[in-house]
């Protein structure tokens, strides 16, 4: 299972909703949804030290996909109607 193009909230989602079912422990989980994220999500995690707990986690990688996602945006070339 793996992030890909999804919006991380949407992947999150699933991914909680199946990682219900592998018994594995919090760090397992987490450890899990990081090497899931897509590589420029994954990439901006580098120095982060994240909570212990996955919805904690959740909230900071779902802030740094937000940052990223409104970069992208400005770096989008604005056409204007003519």
């Amino acid at each position: 299972m793996t992030q890909n193009s999804k919006n991380f909230l949407t992947y999150f989602a699933e991914f909680h909703y199946y990682a219900k079912e592998t018994g594995w422990n919090k760090s397992a989980l987490i450890n899990q949804l990081v090497e899931s994220l897509n590589p420029e999500l994954k990439a901006a995690l580098v120095g982060v030290k994240l909570p212990e707990i996955i919805a904690d986690c959740a909230n900071v990688i779902n802030g740094l996909y937000n940052n990223i996602l409104c970069l992208t945006l400005k770096h989008m070339p604005q056409y204007s109607a003519h």
